[in-house]
């Protein structure tokens, strides 16, 4: 004989890497997480030592599921991160699996930037135009996005300009982050 709908298999997410392993206190870095079983639907929170951070839950469309294998995430805004204290991360699929981290740090950012303009403001969805970035308080880990899409190369920093050249995205407007640390 047998027992209909009697097991149920969930996911087995794993995180194999995050990069970059440390962000803004304040919020709003992207961060990139690899790993088998990254499925669209998943939510990720940050937890401490206290456990997870109820105010500290990240989803769509702050979080952007490329494929089985990558994912990108905003990291939320004003919740109270502590600098240098160790944080993880906890993925969870719609279906129930889930994972973790540990090794996420908070820095305190050398100083808040400003982006002002961008110019030209556009180019094919092929990439490859250059694009000057001028604001304040740029530093020299200043990492650039064009949407989800991280600029490759990063020419040219001063405190108050950045050239870049446009990663390849889909048609359509973006936001353009810069993000010290």
């Amino acid at each position: 004989g047998s027992l209909e709908k009697a097991f149920y298999y969930f996911s087995a997410p794993a995180i194999t890497g995050v990069s970059p392993g440390k962000a803004s206190i304040y919020g709003g870095n992207i961060i990139t997480i690899t790993g088998p079983q990254l499925y669209p639907g998943m939510t990720i929170q940050f937890g401490n030592e206290d456990g997870l951070i109820e105010e500290a839950v990240v989803i769509e469309p702050n979080l952007k599921v490329f494929s089985e294998t990558m994912l990108r995430f905003r990291v939320p805004r004003d919740v109270g991160f502590t600098p240098g204290n160790n944080y993880y991360l906890k993925i969870t699929n719609t279906d129930g699996g889930t994972t973790a981290w540990e090794g996420f740090i908070f820095k305190n950012p050398v100083k808040d930037l400003r982006v002002d303009q961008i110019s030209p403001n556009e180019g094919s969805k092929a990439g490859g135009t250059p694009v000057t970035v001028t604001g304040q308080d740029f530093q020299r880990d200043a990492a650039v996005y064009f949407g989800w899409e991280p600029v490759k190369s990063i020419n040219n920093i001063t405190q108050e300009s950045l050239l870049v050249v446009s990663p390849p995205n889909e048609p359509g407007i973006y936001d353009v982050t810069v993000m010290n640390i």
